[in-house]
């Protein structure tokens, strides 16, 4: 039997900078895939809708999610 560790992550962007959002983006991105390493992972996977930004409180703005995988031994 396989055994995974799956973390998700939602990162928030400040709402006074929704209109730089593809930038914002790349940058978590490039920090999942840097994370996956640094972690070891087996995978990393993202979701950054363009139709929808999922509004936050206190002024923030939930881009999408990441998502990091890993398989783990007994």
């Amino acid at each position: 039997m396989r055994r995974l560790a799956i973390v998700f992550g939602s990162p928030e962007v400040k709402q006074r900078h929704r209109n730089d959002m593809g930038l914002h983006v790349e940058w978590l991105i490039s920090q999942a895939a840097s994370i996956k390493d640094r972690i070891n992972a087996d995978a990393v996977a993202w979701t950054f809708p363009r139709l929808q930004r999922f509004p936050a409180s206190g002024g923030y703005v939930y881009p999408g999610a990441i998502m990091w995988i890993k398989e783990v031994k007994r």
